[in-house]
């Protein structure tokens, strides 16, 4: 009787297995999760083994990194790096310097530098504006003394000429007279032309080469402090500061304007994430609670636990956040319906899992 009543009741499974595949029945889904609280972006300040300083901006809507830098330490220099006393123990507004590189032997290129720009500069001016004024007065007074040898020359030169009109002087004494004047006239443009070369300053290829020395000199310089000035560290967002007491971690600063919720999703249920869906998530031993919205569905597939999971990123929604990042939530967000032979399957899974 037993073997003929399970040979009657296996056409009445498959009967209702057919059922569940056929008949059009959804059933409404969630999934309920652990996931951890973080800032919407973080700045790290990092100190390799090697000596390096490393910048780095990552933003943990996207998980990219927005912005990297490394800085260093050139061979055979002293350096160090140097914490603001300032910045301590306080909130970072973007733009605050927080700490510097102190090299001594960049310190002593600049000065250096500003040395050489310095006798430079006071070249070119000197090559543009012409010779030390004693020498531009001493110019002028030749000149002055060879206009009144002429002048009074020339006029002695017209009494001749009437003298040699009335036949009063010789031809040879009246040519003396013209040569003389002709003579005092070149000595009044050769002191004019002095006193041009004087006050006109240098050739021009001369001004031309020490302007371009000058140049090369505020270019070179620029660099070097443009280099300089990457040695000193300045905060790219405003937040807060973490604590963090690894040995290679100088400074961590979170920008909590808004905290977000990581939760990794198992593969499998990815496709029933709805972006935008509001859900409900609680920190138990803090007694708190709050609601998320989602954001993104990261379809990168990490194996974690002998599971493939894929991180699902929240916004949380409190006005007056309660909650820090490192906090561990757990949250059950609601998901599309699904059929009921998925339903059944996924309880078979977590069975057997």
């Amino acid at each position: 009787m037993k073997h003929r009543n399970v040979l009657l009741g296996i056409p009445g499974v498959l009967l209702i297995l057919a059922a569940i595949i056929v008949i059009p029945i959804e059933i409404p889904r969630s999934i309920s999760a652990y996931g951890g609280i973080a800032p919407l972006r973080e700045w790290v300040l990092l100190r390799t083994d090697n000596g390096q300083i490393m910048s780095v901006v990552r933003d943990n809507r996207t998980g990219a990194i927005e912005h990297y830098t490394m800085t260093q330490a050139e061979r055979g220099d002293a350096m160090s790096f140097t914490l603001a006393p300032d910045v301590l123990m306080r909130d970072i507004m973007i733009g605050d310097t927080v700490g510097w590189i102190s090299s001594p032997e960049l310190q002593h290129q600049l000065i250096a530098l500003e040395g050489q720009l310095a006798i430079a500069e006071a070249g070119l001016s000197s090559a543009r504006t012409g010779e030390k004024q004693s020498l531009v007065d001493e110019a002028k007074q030749r000149l002055e003394l060879a206009r009144a040898a002429y002048d009074e020359q020339n006029a002695l030169h017209a009494r001749q000429k009437a003298l040699f009109d009335k036949l009063m002087i010789s031809d040879e004494e009246y040519q003396m007279a013209h040569e003389r004047l002709k003579q005092l006239r070149i000595s009044v443009d050769i002191a004019a032309a002095q006193l041009a070369s004087v006050t006109s300053g240098m050739k021009d290829e001369y001004i031309r080469e020490r302007a371009a020395q000058v140049e090369a000199l505020r270019n070179s310089l620029d660099a070097l402090r443009h280099r300089m000035n990457r040695y000193t560290f300045t905060a790219p967002l405003s937040g807060r500061q973490r604590t963090s007491y690894a040995a290679d971690t100088l400074l961590v600063v979170e920008d909590v304007s808004e905290l977000l919720l990581m939760i990794p999703v198992q593969l499998r249920d990815t496709d029933l994430i709805r972006i935008g869906e509001r859900f409900d998530f609680t920190v138990r031993d803090a007694r708190l609670r709050g609601t998320a919205r989602v954001l993104h569905m990261d379809q990168t597939v990490r194996h974690m636990n002998g599971r493939h999971l894929c991180m699902l990123t929240a916004r949380i929604e409190n006005d007056s956040n309660p909650f820090s990042g490192g906090m561990v939530a757990r949250a059950r967000i609601p998901c599309e319906a699904v059929s009921l032979t998925r339903y059944v399957s996924d309880m078979l899974y977590r069975i057997l899992e």
